[in-house]
């Protein structure tokens, strides 16, 4: 069965008539999983797989106010951000013959870096609450993904190991995106 939840909170405050600093919080996560029974030779056997990830968010605006037209402003500015992601699998395969089933489990993280410009409108319906709409677009760093996978029990020794081999990678990419916020103004 697939699972999907998440939330993110922003806190806005206005430090001045014209400057608001807003900070959020956020997590997205997902997980998954299956298994089936099989019979050869008369003997049922079962295989499973799971798999969960999660990214937790935070990051940090600080808004320009533009002047607006009654209950309807707008604001423009800078957001920075980061992201930690880790993702998990862990899958067993029966044993056909007489041999123990296999087990692997890998687990991957990486934190990535973004920065960006978001420009939006907000309604006040009354001082303190409004509801808005921006974009924002920008530029995101990827770091580098760990990985670990453990097999159980451990395939036999490799009689003649290959070439050890360490990589290393760094990506970037810009984006885009569209949001449409409710907030509630503490200060």
């Amino acid at each position: 069965m697939d699972r999907y939840r998440g939330a993110t909170l922003y806190v806005p405050v206005n430090v001045l008539p014209f400057l608001r600093i807003e900070a959020s919080l956020g997590y997205f996560g997902y997980s998954a999983a299956s298994s089936t029974t099989s019979s050869i030779t008369g003997q049922p056997k079962s295989s499973s797989d799971s798999r969960s990830s999660s990214m937790t968010n935070a990051g940090l605006s600080a808004f320009y106010r533009l002047p607006g037209m009654g209950n309807l402003g707008f604001y423009a500015g800078p957001r920075l951000g980061l992201s930690v992601l880790s993702m998990t699998r862990d899958s067993t395969v029966p044993a056909w013959d007489t041999g123990a089933d296999t087990r692997t489990v890998s687990e991957s993280s990486q934190i990535n870096w973004t920065m960006g410009l978001a420009a939006g409108a907000e309604y006040f319906f009354v001082p303190w609450f409004s509801l808005g709409a921006d974009v924002e677009g920008g530029y995101q760093i990827f770091g580098t993904p760990k990985y670990t996978t453990t097999v159980t029990p451990a395939p036999p020794p490799n009689p003649t190991p290959g070439p050890s081999v360490t990589t290393t990678s760094s990506m970037s990419t810009g984006f885009t995106g569209a949001s449409v916020r409710l907030r509630y103004y503490f200060l």
